[in-house]
Order: structure tokens, then sequence, then C-alpha cells
């Protein structure tokens, strides 16, 4: 807007490069990503589903005995109404209700995801919380989560287990890696 003096203009407006602050830019809104969010879903899905069935052999086959596998591995049938590794035994519901907020916070960054490999890590992470997730709230076992994977060293766990952790460690990686080659090449 300007106003006119005789034959000069004078601006009533700011000039952003006038600002103290600096020149302001509007900040871009992240896109949702649907197309690495189905492979996030795929991943999901097939994580739930192998650990499903797993968990249902695990009852069946190992509910009077164990069996040897492989040096210290041994398939041996447990139950555990806490968090990973047994953390937290007996507070099932602090657990679901922590274990429903993160599903939250990862589903939400999973679909703004714009790597394959970040979108695979998520569906590994979400997959191995809904497959517990749905121990706790379909099975029999008062909300526990069937564990069958024994080590002499390791905690009990299942494969939902092995995909929450397998895929956190890949995508802390992947993000170092990430940093790391931006701040080389910035």
């Amino acid at each position: 807007m300007t106003q006119e003096s005789g034959d000069k203009h004078i601006s009533t407006e700011s000039n952003e490069d006038d600002s103290i602050i600096g020149p302001t830019h509007p900040k871009k809104k992240p896109k949702k990503n649907y197309k690495y969010f189905a492979i996030t879903g795929a991943t999901l899905l097939c994580v739930v589903a192998l650990d499903q069935l797993s968990k249902s052999w695990a009852i069946h086959a190992l509910s009077n005995h164990s069996e040897h596998v492989l040096g210290p591995i041994y398939f041996q049938l447990a139950f555990n109404s806490g968090a990973a590794f047994s953390i937290g035994t007996g507070s099932t519901l602090i657990v679901v209700v922590i274990a429903v907020l993160v599903v939250g916070v990862i589903g939400s960054l999973a679909l703004y995801s714009s790597y394959k490999l970040q979108s695979f890590c998520y569906g590994l992470i979400l997959g191995g919380a809904f497959g517990n997730l749905a121990d706790r709230a379909f099975r029999n076992e008062h909300g526990s989560v069937i564990d069958f994977i024994y080590t002499s060293f390791w905690p009990t766990f299942n494969l939902a287990d092995s995909a929450v952790t397998t895929g956190v460690v890949i995508l802390i990686i992947s993000l170092v890696i990430n940093r790391k080659e931006s701040s080389e090449s910035g």
C-alpha cells in the first residue's frame, strides 16, 4: 500500500528484508507419501501374519515341552505380561497405553516417510507392535504376549519383538548414514 505525497511514494508495508530476524519464508508443509506408506502397510501386514502364525504354532506345539533348535537356542513357550524383555511385568494396562501411543507416533511418521527403507523399517516396528497388541487384545492369556524363542543369554522373545528390534536398529543406522551424507554434501 502506498500513499502519495507530492511526487514521492511512501510505502506503509514492511519489507521482509528489513525485518530484524531476517527474511521470513513460509515453511513447506511435509507431503503425505501414500506410495511409501503402502510399503509400510504391506510390511506391517506380513509381520503381523507371520507373528500370529508362529505364536499359534508355539501354543500348539510347545505347550508340554521345549524343542532344541541350534546351539543355545530353544523354542520354549512363555507368557509375558510386561513390555519387551519382560520389563514391567504385571503392568499390562500401562504397557498397552504406551504401545498405542507409540503406534500413533510411528504411524504418523510413516505417512510422511520419504525413503523406501525408512518406510520398510516403520512397517517392521508397527507390525511388531500390532502383533503383540493383538496377543493382549484377542488371545485368552490374560493380556500376556506369547514368547517362544529362548536363549540362555537373552530374554525369551517372539517374531514381533524381532521385527521391532530389527526395524529400530536399521532405522537408526539409515538415519545416521543419511545425516552424515547430507552434512558432507552441504
